[in-house]
């Protein structure tokens, strides 16, 4: 399935989750009954807590780096 993004330096492929083992499942529904994403809620969950907060780091340096004109990277 080759529609992956990369969010933080991790790889997300939306209605994907990771199991502990690194394997790959589909997700049922990728989305609830009020539109939230589920899937990006089971990623973040199979991430370890350090790729967390790598993924969570990236997040904010590329709002920082919109805030102050710059193109993200």
């Amino acid at each position: 399935m080759g529609n992956t993004t990369a969010v933080g330096g991790v790889e997300h492929e939306p209605g994907v989750s990771r199991a502990s083992d690194g394997a790959c499942e589909l997700e049922r529904s990728a989305a609830s009954t009020d539109g939230v994403d589920l899937s990006l809620i089971q990623w973040m969950l199979g991430l370890a807590p350090a790729e967390r907060l790598d993924a969570l780091q990236g997040f904010v340096d590329s709002a920082l780096s919109l805030r102050d004109g710059a193109d993200a990277p």
